[in-house]
């Protein structure tokens, strides 16, 4: 059997399927890991099996860049009422010192923004802890995003800006002789929003302004795929344009990262707006009155206060 170190040898890696002849091995949990995606090569996960990933954090990384699984406790923003979304923002930075610098400024005590290293990027990726539009508009994102700019990051067409949203915003609310809270998940409202997704997949693609087949394939989904994902967490592929395998969330892969200010308000507002539109559309409207159609949502949009959304919807039409 070869072993890491045989010229010859090459590891294989499901999760990404690329091959490697020189896969990163922690010496510490003595597990192998593919250098493109951080997938553990040797029990199926990501880093790290056994030192939990203190060891196998990057050396090249400055301090405050948390390695690829690391998981905070959450402290969400905003009134949960309405939709939380989290964000995930890929940016390049050669050393990712620029972006530590500007994001420990803003944030010192990772209130809210924490980084990690992302081993397929050259750069650092920004987290956020989850919030709403309402309380997103409020904070410093305009200020980072020139700052990192300025900084000399960049953002292009092999990074990602990745919306969660969380799977509560499809909640039923109650009826008005109720107690006030959530009601049962809803499948409709989820399979509304599937559908919306995947009927509009080109313009989708022009206003996140890539079309990834690797790291986001907006592929045609298969005959009752949307609905079994409708119905909860899915065991399928992760590097599609809607992920749909987290327990708590939907995760919005297409978008192209950015630290334009415009571009970045709307994807989020993209997020909000797309579950808000088919929270109430039903059955009838989308089969007789175009209800799923992008033109109606435009100009949905257009009154509903999505100002940079609706700006980045005419100039990517």
């Amino acid at each position: 059997m070869p072993f890491y170190g045989d010229e010859d040898f090459e590891a294989y890696c499901d999760e990404c399927s690329e091959g490697t002849d020189d896969p990163y091995w922690c010496e510490a949990c003595d597990e192998s890991f593919c250098q493109t995606c951080w997938y553990n090569l040797d029990s199926d996960d990501y880093r790290c099996g056994r030192c939990g990933g203190s060891s196998c954090e990057d050396e090249d990384m400055p301090r405050g860049v948390h390695g690829y699984n690391y998981t905070p406790d959450y402290r969400p923003k905003g009134d949960p009422a309405h939709t939380m979304m989290g964000v995930e923002l890929e940016v390049g930075d050669d050393y990712g010192r620029n972006v530590v610098d500007v994001v420990q400024d803003i944030d010192p005590g990772e209130a809210h923004l924490y980084m990690k290293e992302d081993g397929s990027i050259q750069g650092v990726e920004i987290v956020t802890h989850p919030m709403t539009l309402a309380w997103a508009r409020n904070y410093r994102f305009d200020e980072m995003l020139r700052r990192l700019k300025t900084s000399g990051c960049w953002a292009d067409y092999n990074y990602g800006l990745h919306v969660h949203v969380s799977r509560a915003a499809f909640r039923q609310r109650p009826s008005a002789n109720r107690r006030r809270g959530y009601g049962t998940q809803s499948q409709h409202h989820q399979m509304m929003w599937l559908m919306f997704l995947y009927r509009n997949s080109d313009p989708l693609k022009r206003l996140a302004r890539r079309d990834s087949s690797r790291w986001a394939s907006f592929r045609s989904p298969r005959p009752g795929e949307l609905k079994r994902k409708s119905m909860g967490p899915d065991h399928d592929e992760r590097y599609v344009a809607v992920n749909c395998n987290n327990r708590d969330t939907y995760e919005l892969r297409f978008f192209q990262a950015t630290l334009n200010v415009e571009e970045f308000w709307a994807a989020l507002e993209f997020a909000d707006a797309s579950v808000k539109y088919t929270r109430n559309l039903g059955s009838s409207e989308v089969l007789k009155g175009g209800g799923l159609s992008w033109d109606r949502f435009t100009n949905w949009c257009s009154d509903h206060g999505y100002a940079n959304l609706h700006a980045q919807i005419l100039k990517t039409n």
